[in-house]
């Protein structure tokens, strides 16, 4: 797992991106976290509940995090943002030249 130089955290985690990063790494998370990707594969920001990193798949699943946020609603939020930054920067969606170097 791989993390953003500066990740996004919501309002309600602010101050505990230290502790987010490790328990992701262990994949420890409750299942009120929601963690937005960049899917490398699809080009595109993703978001997942949390819960879903226990699955074996995960465990092997090379994961570039952007975001860790408290409710699917900040998520939709977050990529919603994203994507009108990459529109207005760029001309399209290509949030990839915003984001990340993966």
């Amino acid at each position: 797992m791989r993390f953003a130089k500066k990740i996004y955290v919501s309002d309600g985690l602010a101050g505990r991106e230290r502790e987010l990063r490790v328990r992701l790494k262990l994949r420890k998370l409750k299942k009120h976290v929601y963690i937005i990707y960049f899917n490398r594969y699809s080009n595109t920001p993703e978001f997942m509940n949390s819960i879903f990193l226990k699955q074996k798949y995960y465990k092997n699943y090379s994961m570039y995090v952007i975001g860790i946020v408290e409710t699917y609603e900040q998520a939709v939020e977050y990529i919603a943002g994203l994507l009108k930054d990459a529109f207005g920067k760029n001309g399209n969606f290509n949030v990839k030249e915003i984001v990340c170097r993966c």
